[in-house]
């Protein structure tokens, strides 16, 4: 946190219109959600050096005029833009569907308000807002740039991509009908895919031959962990993970039950031959995937996580599929790849494991190096006019305020012309259940963390 360009704009000023690198010169008109898709955007090979990008070396090189492209928006362009970063907007509804998350409600709860008999359930607390809006911004500036260096894949990529969700999804109709569940629909999944698609990209040519374990290396980390490579019975799985809502509010139990019929519809392809990775991408976005180590569940010992999960792996063969598993925070649909018994694990073993565990831990360094440099370098303009003086003092400080300040005591920003409708609504509303466009700068790139929050 801290560093230029971290101002919010007074309430009502267009920074969206104002010419920038990278930004409103080449964006798509926010009306036209059309001229920003995939399709519309030059084909890419990828750059031919991409290691400016690699952290620890300051600003990435200019791309130049000729290769700079802009992504696509993360979701509908023509709605409430709640931040502007380098001059495109950050729209309200990606923030509003990872909130909407936090507190238990779903798109279609704003439709018609709130059940009668019940009240708005409350947002979380500040900090946690900003800590949200931080993850968000870091993961568009990542995207930015992945696209500034000519990573945009190309037509052929996304039908190979989009073939491949669909195909996993059990057809067309079926992915569409999961989008709109969720509040999407195949125009932004597209762009999804293209986002995450040159995230990735990137992240491999910038990060991954930097990052790359020596036999030397490996062999060190071996030894003093030796201590570590007996274990007892266990069970190499996968999962496909539903986070649950935390707050007990009629909103989040109903969002619970959409959320089993999705549970039990993956289950349902996975056990009809579907296959299970491909699933996996289907049923979770990119903060829920890095959050959870890519789905990947590794070596599970009897007692190593909760006994209701443990019960359905152990009971599973090799290439079976169980589930729905429900534990306090989530819902899990697990596939087990493999078994082996007590023992003790040679160098040889273990090698592949080092290697990708050492591997994903210096890839999570070098993106979290180079999003800090992205951050000390960005212009963010926030919209609302609750959050813009929190997040003022969160890039000054790293600290954010436990609440606003007041109003009255002349704290906050300067006074301005009134937001445009949606642009600052003050508190969010409750909506999105699933999110399916976001996650930590690390997270789109494939970075892993902890299990019931996506980490910055």
């Amino acid at each position: 946190p801290g560093g230029p360009g971290g101002a919010s704009a007074a309430a009502g000023d267009s920074p969206v219109n104002d010419a920038a690198p990278g930004g409103p010169a080449a964006a798509p008109d926010a009306s036209d959600a059309s001229s920003a898709s995939p399709e519309n955007a030059p084909a890419s090979d990828g750059p031919a050096d991409a290691s400016g990008a690699s952290g620890g070396s300051g600003a990435a090189p200019d791309a130049g005029p000729a290769s700079r492209q802009v992504p696509p928006p993360p979701a509908d362009p023509a709605g409430p833009v709640l931040a502007v970063v380098n001059g495109l907007p950050l729209p309200r509804s990606v923030f509003d569907s990872q909130l909407g998350m936090m507190v238990g409600g779903e798109p279609e709860d704003d439709l018609f308000g709130p059940p009668a008999d019940s009240s708005p359930p409350p947002l979380p607390d500040l900090a946690a807002r900003i800590e949200l809006l931080d993850i968000l911004v870091r993961v568009e500036l990542a995207t930015q740039e992945a696209y500034q260096l000519g990573f945009a894949p190309g037509p052929e990529e996304l039908g190979r991509l989009e073939a491949n969700a669909v195909e996993a999804a059990g057809g067309a109709k079926a992915l569409e009908r999961a989008l709109a569940e969720t509040g999407s629909d195949m125009g932004q999944f597209r762009n999804q895919l293209a986002r995450n698609g040159a995230m990735k990209s990137w992240r491999d040519a910038a990060f991954l031959a930097r990052a790359r374990v020596t036999e030397e290396e490996a062999r060190a980390f071996y030894d003093a962990h030796r201590d570590e490579t007996s274990h007892g019975d266990e069970s190499l799985a996968l999962q496909i993970m539903f986070p649950l809502p935390v707050l007990e509010t009629p909103q989040a139990r109903e969002s619970r039950e959409r959320i089993r019929r999705r549970a039990e519809e993956a289950l349902r392809l996975a056990k009809s031959g579907r296959d299970f990775e491909e699933l996996m991408g289907v049923y979770m976005d990119s903060t829920v995937l890095a959050a959870i180590d890519g789905g990947q569940l590794g070596w599970v010992s009897p007692t190593g996580t909760f006994p209701e999960l443990e019960e359905v792996i152990f009971s599973l063969k090799p290439g079976e599929v169980g589930g729905p598993v429900e534990t306090p925070f989530s819902i899990h649909i697990v596939k087990v790849v493999d078994t082996r018994k007590a023992g003790t694990l040679t160098f040889q073993e273990l090698r592949p494991e080092i290697n990708e565990m050492l591997t994903e831990s210096r890839i999570d360094a070098f993106l979290q190096e180079r999003s800090d440099e992205l951050m000390r370098e960005a212009e963010v303009i926030v919209l609302d006019p609750e959050l813009a003086p929190a997040w003022d003092e969160f890039r000054r400080t790293g600290a954010v305020p436990s609440a606003p300040p007041d109003p009255g005591d002349g704290a906050g920003s300067p006074a301005g012309p009134e937001a445009p409708d949606g642009a600052a609504d003050g508190a969010a509303p409750a909506a999105g259940g699933e999110a399916e466009s976001s996650g930590t700068a690390a997270s789109a790139a494939g970075g892993p963390e902890g299990e019931t929050q996506p980490a910055p």
